[in-house]
């Protein structure tokens, strides 16, 4: 205005990336066009009035996680765009977009919830601090998860297979010997355990994983001792909350990252972004050999989750395709403990994997925004 002062503020419209606005241009003297790159998509805006001028996408960013409404009911996809999708599993089409609709108080930014969904796509968690979980039904945020009952220390969140219990984790503090974590059920907004964890010669917090009974918990702390980090797994059983054991083994040197499964009641595999994948018993301390050993060809050839059937016979993990610029997942037999057959059909890292309830096929999500649905009967037979 003439004198200074600002007419008001408008709002980006939903669903776009938190990103620096790149451009703004006035189409005449109330209209303003704003756009912006964020992800792989470019985006524009008129404002005051919000209105979206760029065609309406679907993901414009890495799939951050998949589930399967239960009676066959469609599949959920979550991105780190912050938007949930349902989609029809017969027609591949989308279905609805969903809103999910954070607390908030007044005057905050209007930042969307980049959530991990539940299996039967119920519940949808937004692991910050203090976590928040939804009803995806309603699309309400329900409540929110503490972090662990401990002095302040860095702090992690993460989800059972199932998606219905959150693993809550702290580093040990200046003034503990021990981190702390703290597992919720979900569904029943209940504690369902409390450990004291070992300490970490890192300053983030430790990792963790639930067995898909939700009764072993291994965490995962790194120590450093000679040479080389040494990955320490140290295994739980929830319900007792006894200590069952623990195993060290070579995390690789270099910067690297390791994702852990939990196979069994004394089992774990471990994947690393070196091209490595093994298996060790955290409760007898022993370390396996090898599954696989993927060479480096210039990046992480393994990446993304680590996860198992629902029968536990099979586990699967993202891999990078021979060809460059190709990814896909490949599948291992559990107790043979081979590679059967690698599925090659993205054009970005895998971020998301789960099987679907009968086991039959496996869904993957990429950093190029698409899922695929993998058919497990075109492994072929052993020979």
């Amino acid at each position: 205005t003439s004198d200074g002062r600002p007419i008001g503020v408008s709002d980006r419209p939903p669903g776009i990336l938190i990103a620096p606005i790149t451009g703004l241009e006035f189409a005449d003297n109330e209209r303003v066009i704003a756009w912006l790159t964020a992800a792989l998509f470019a985006v524009a805006w008129e404002a005051p009035s919000g209105r979206m001028l760029t065609p309406v996408t679907d993901h414009i960013a890495a799939i951050r996680s998949l589930a399967f409404a239960n009676e066959g009911k469609g599949a959920f996809t979550s991105g780190y765009d912050a938007r949930v999708l349902r989609w029809d599993l017969d027609t591949g089409q989308l279905g609805e977009t969903i809103t999910l609709v954070p607390a908030r108080i007044p005057g905050q930014p209007l930042v969307g919830p980049v959530v991990v969904l539940s299996a039967d796509g119920t519940r949808a968690t937004w692991p910050r601090t203090p976590a928040e979980i939804f009803d995806v039904l309603s699309s309400e945020s329900i409540y929110v998860v503490p972090p662990p009952s401990s002095p302040p220390a860095a702090v992690k969140y993460l989800l059972s297979p199932d998606g219905m219990k959150l693993i809550t984790l702290s580093r040990q503090s200046a003034v503990k010997r021990s981190g702390s974590c703290v597992i919720w059920d979900l569904e029943t907004r209940q504690r369902v355990a409390e450990f004291e964890i070992p300490p970490t010669d890192t300053t983030a917090a430790p990792g963790a994983a639930l067995s898909e009974d939700n009764s072993r918990l291994v965490v995962v702390t790194l120590r450093r001792g000679g040479l080389d980090p040494m990955l320490v797994l140290t295994g739980f059983d929830v319900k007792t909350g006894k200590k069952l054991g623990e195993v060290e083994t070579d995390a690789g040197s270099g910067t690297v990252s390791v994702t852990v499964a939990v196979a069994d009641e004394n089992r774990a595999v471990i994947a690393s972004t070196l091209g490595r994948v093994w298996w060790v018993d955290y409760a007898a301390g022993t370390v396996g050999d090898a599954f696989d050993k993927v060479p480096v060809r210039g990046e992480p050839p393994v990446q993304g989750p680590v996860v198992f059937s629902p029968d536990g016979k099979l586990f699967a993990t993202g891999v990078a395709g021979e060809p460059y610029t190709t990814y896909g997942v490949r599948v291992y037999d559990w107790e043979q403990k081979k590679a059967l057959h690698t599925f090659i059909g993205h054009a970005g890292p895998i971020t998301a994997l789960r099987f679907t309830p009968d086991g039959r096929y496996l869904t993957s999500g990429a950093q190029d925004t698409s899922g695929l649905v993998w058919d497990l009967s075109k492994i072929p037979a052993a020979k």
